[in-house]
């Protein structure tokens, strides 16, 4: 799990026109979020992709970091962001609304 969450967090920094939060409690990284172009031909459009480690659900700390991240974007000037998941992620969708996101579409996948 550790080696996933170091890989994604590697992945995101190596971006470049994005944000990227890193969220410590005392020294140890606990969640990130990055905020990156969605797709070139969007430039509008800017797409979310957070994670907390596990031990970490449930605390409020994804909310925090998710809308520390959408105030930076919004001095940045975004106007628009996404995040997709899938309709069984309760968590991400209780942590986005939370944020403020407002979901448009859900698609149940494998049905």
């Amino acid at each position: 799990m550790y080696r996933a969450f170091k890989e994604a967090i590697e992945k995101l920094q190596a971006e470049r026109n994005k944000i990227f939060l890193v969220g410590k409690i005392d020294g140890e990284v606990v969640g990130f979020v990055g905020v990156r172009t969605k797709n070139e031909g969007l430039g509008h459009v800017r797409e979310v992709g957070m994670s907390i480690h596990p031990k970490h659900w449930g605390k409020e700390f994804g909310t925090s970091l998710l809308k520390a991240a959408v105030e930076k974007a919004r001095a940045e000037g975004y106007t628009k962001l996404e995040i997709e998941t899938t309709s069984s992620n309760k968590a991400v969708l209780k942590v986005a609304r939370k944020a403020g996101f407002k979901v448009k579409n859900v698609e149940k996948r494998g049905a």
